[in-house]
């Protein structure tokens, strides 16, 4: 039995058949080696946060910084949901 936080661990665990693993989509749908499993009998909802002290968002380097990760985020919110197969990075 494998136990780890690690996505990329379980991931690799998964390819060499040592075990299932729960993991994220826009990971598993990139590799055809790995099958879904129980797609109908689970639904696993996942929140990603972004959080930034008031005074460092104010930086105009991080503001950048904060508006492309939310930009790259939308435009891939179906990678993220399982509904799309590959990143989106025109425009991004």
């Amino acid at each position: 039995m494998l136990r780890s936080t690690s996505v990329v661990a379980q991931y690799h665990a998964a390819l060499q058949g040592q075990s299932l693993a729960i993991l994220p989509c826009f990971i598993a749908a990139q590799d055809p080696r790995l099958t879904p499993v129980l797609s109908a009998e689970v639904a696993i909802t996942r929140s990603f946060w972004m959080y930034c002290h008031e005074d460092l968002y104010r930086l105009k380097r991080v503001s950048l910084l904060w508006d492309f990760m939310r930009e790259a985020a939308e435009r891939n919110q179906a990678l993220f949901a399982g509904r799309a197969g590959e990143l989106i990075t025109d425009g991004v």
